[in-house]
């Protein structure tokens, strides 16, 4: 007797309109089970689909990470601790953990992620404590949340860099999207913490600094245009071992007319971190340039390494001004007015 399985049918979900996804610019669109996928156009204008979840943190900030390349594998730069995924398999090129994958097609003005049998998919999501599984159904009519950093974690829509906050969300067809800023960015012009910083760098040069981004690194170096102070700041780096991440913080460096010391070619800071403790830093001023977020276990390993760390605060993120439309988000959600 033979007996023969029939594959389940791949149906095709619309998940955003084709425009908002830009070469290099992640996209974050929202499952109706609350999970989250990051969409990516490359270069060559191939489309990849990978979990939105930093699986190391938990944090929904893959769609936020540096496209790249290491050997020809299109890679993502998780921002939270800058480890590296192939866009195409999902592994971990720096680790154990690595990213689900989608199958994505883009059919006329939308972009199509496929899942199997008629309404979801079963697939394994990884994280660095297990496996979980998600499930998809229609969307069609349902309501989503959005949180943003006048920007911050969007939910069902476009996840962009904070200076583009002002964006409305690429929502799932169908979908309402209501947004509530949980996080604002404090202006460069404004923050008196990177004022203070780069007036002690100016007058106490690094031994090292490490530009671990290029709009963050451009945007400390205007920032201190405005205020007058960066021909200084400029001056004093030119006696510093100049480090860049990757390719575009190393542009970013010599846009400013300096030269950098080394680069690592796998964009991670892992890498520059091993760098700087073969090196040896005991001793030695090594200032961060930060984008947004802290670096903990990279500072860490240099104090304890003996160095001196400055931490560059560049796009600090902090509470909104104002906190009504969040209270009234987390009361809607919490009170169930909310479909799943």
């Amino acid at each position: 007797m033979t007996v023969t399985t029939q594959a389940p049918a791949i149906t095709w979900t619309d998940v955003c309109p084709a425009h908002t996804l830009r070469v290099e610019d992640g996209v974050a669109v929202l499952l109706p089970d609350g999970g989250q996928v990051a969409l990516f156009r490359t270069r060559d204008h191939h489309l990849y689909a990978v979990d939105n979840i930093d699986p190391r943190t938990g944090a929904a900030v893959i769609s936020r990470g540096i496209v790249g390349d290491r050997g020809g594998e299109p890679t993502i730069t998780s921002p939270m601790l800058k480890e590296v995924y192939s866009l195409r398999t999902g592994t971990g090129l720096d680790g154990d953990t690595r990213l689900t994958t989608w199958s994505v097609r883009q059919r006329g003005g939308t972009v199509q992620i496929a899942t199997e049998g008629e309404h979801r998919e079963h697939r394994p999501r990884h994280h660095s404590s297990g496996q979980r599984t998600r499930h998809w159904r229609p969307v069609s009519g349902e309501r989503t949340r959005r949180r943003s950093a006048a920007g911050g974690v969007h939910r069902g829509g476009d996840r962009r860099p904070p200076r583009r906050g002002d964006e409305r969300p690429a929502a799932p067809q169908g979908a309402r999207v209501v947004a509530a800023p949980a996080l604002r960015i404090v202006p460069l012009s404004d923050d008196q913490r990177l004022a203070s910083v780069s007036d002690e760098l100016a007058l106490r040069p690094a031994d090292v600094v490490v530009a671990t981004t290029g709009i963050g690194f451009r945007g400390w170096v205007e920032a201190c245009e405005t205020w007058g102070t960066a021909e200084g700041l400029l001056d004093g780096m030119r006696a510093s071992r100049l480090l860049a991440r990757g390719p575009k913080a190393r542009g970013a460096i010599r846009a400013a007319g300096l030269t950098e010391e080394w680069s690592p070619p796998s964009e991670s800071s892992a890498e520059v971190l091993d760098h700087l403790l073969e090196q040896g830093v005991r001793g030695l001023r090594v200032a961060v340039q930060l984008h947004g977020e802290p670096l903990p276990d990279f500072t860490a390993a240099l104090r304890l390494a003996g160095a001196e760390v400055v931490e560059v605060p560049v796009y600090r993120w902090t509470p909104p001004e104002d906190t009504a439309a969040l209270d009234r988000l987390i009361e809607a959600v919490t009170g169930g007015e909310w479909t799943r």
